[in-house]
């Protein structure tokens, strides 16, 4: 496929478009598509390498320097 090809809208395509008949996709297109297809599959899901941000506050609230700051005193 061309390098300009992406989406064009976050919405999907309406239903009584999604269905193409085969007499209209042209067989090299096709066996790209399945290629497509296949390297998506192998690749891992976007969402599964995020972190949770919600035990991050939690961190930073325990890592307050003005509470662990312990002066020595020098006699």
């Amino acid at each position: 496929l061309l390098k300009h090809d992406k989406v064009l809208s976050k919405k999907p395509p309406p239903s009584h478009l999604k269905a193409v008949p085969d007499y209209l996709l042209d067989p090299v297109t096709e066996e790209a598509r399945k290629i497509v297809k296949l390297s998506r599959a192998a690749m891992p899901k976007a969402g599964s390498s995020r972190r949770h941000h919600g035990s991050k506050g939690k961190f930073r609230r325990s890592k307050d320097p003005l509470k662990t700051f312990s002066a020595e005193v020098l006699s």
